[in-house]
């Protein structure tokens, strides 16, 4: 059994970095004639580690992160990673699920990023300092941000230190058309209760998973990743019933929210759904619209998934 693991973990990896290069050439391709003034590559933001006095229920190391990511401002040069792929990537990558320490020259290697943002907060007394390094294949930048809350120290790191120094080559004119003001971004990974249905799905254990999920959508039943997730935990386990009642839910919220990569998510789970059940003509149909949502926010980690899955149907 653990040998079946380790295999299908392994060719599961495989293609993840697969569609991860074929995301990155795409990317690299389009913006062919644009200015770069960093390395070749996609930018990737990990989790931030939070040693603080905070007892705020909202921080963990995934939702501050996704307010990191949520408020860089890289413009149109740069790929930037989002929150769940990166999780996703690390935790293919990972040994030890539970270990907050990445190894970023093989974290760099296999995923082909240009750059790697590693932070970490501290703070006591509503004093918190923001340490990041910026990793480069051949040099690394560093600097700190302090402030009186862990959301200021993420907004001002993120929309003037981290974003000056990643644009710091490109000329005045660029700079006033990259420049962004920091607005305040709530996290969706910010639940106690999601964040311990990822950690248990790292570990592999999709029932504990499934109970939280269930019970966070319960409580919260506008949240469109723990629905995701539920639907996936679903899809593995073949119960198509239940997960075309979740995603139908989760449609038509997302369509409510107009939350275009959640639509193109969705609507992907749907179509291997449809495609696992013999729903060929409907799977394509799914596809097509999914493609749309994910073209429309530059998902192109799904829109790898999205070509994928059609150019096997349409080889079958």
């Amino acid at each position: 059994m653990s040998q079946a693991r380790t295999s299908n973990k392994k060719k599961y990896i495989a293609a993840v970095l697969f569609l991860l290069l074929i995301s990155v050439s795409a990317y690299a391709y389009l913006m062919s004639t644009k200015p770069t003034t960093m390395e070749k590559g996609t930018i990737l933001v990990l989790p931030v580690h939070l040693s603080t006095d905070n007892a705020d229920s909202q921080w963990n190391r995934y939702a501050a992160m996704d307010v990191l990511i949520n408020q860089l401002n890289v413009g149109v040069h740069y790929l930037l990673l989002q929150t769940e792929d990166i999780i996703n990537i690390i935790s293919l990558i990972a040994n030890d699920h539970l270990s907050q320490t990445v190894d970023i020259q093989q974290l760099m290697a296999v995923s082909g990023a240009g750059l790697v943002i590693e932070s970490s907060i501290t703070g006591a007394n509503n004093q918190y300092q923001l340490a990041f390094t910026l990793h480069q294949q051949h040099h690394t930048e560093a600097g700190v941000v302090n402030a009186s809350s862990i959301e200021q120290t993420l907004l001002a790191a993120a929309a003037n230190e981290i974003t000056q120094q990643l644009n710091s080559q490109h000329n005045l004119q660029q700079k006033q058309q990259n420049k962004k003001t920091a607005t305040q971004y709530h996290s969706r990974l910010s639940s106690p209760l999601l964040f311990n249905a990822i950690t248990q799905l790292q570990l592999g254990d999709t029932k504990a998973a499934e109970q939280h999920l269930s019970t966070l959508i319960n409580t919260t039943p506008d949240n469109l990743v723990a629905m995701r997730l539920l639907a996936s935990i679903q899809l593995q386990q073949h119960q198509y019933e239940q997960l075309h009642t979740t995603l139908i839910a989760a449609i038509n919220l997302a369509k409510h929210q107009q939350d275009e990569r959640e639509l193109a998510r969705l609507r992907l789970l749907l179509a291997q759904s449809y495609t696992e059940t013999d729903r060929i003509e409907q799977a394509l149909g799914v596809l097509t619209i999914a493609k749309t949502n994910a073209a429309k926010v530059k998902d192109w980690l799904t829109l790898g998934y999205i070509s994928q899955l059609a150019g096997m149907i349409n080889s079958a």
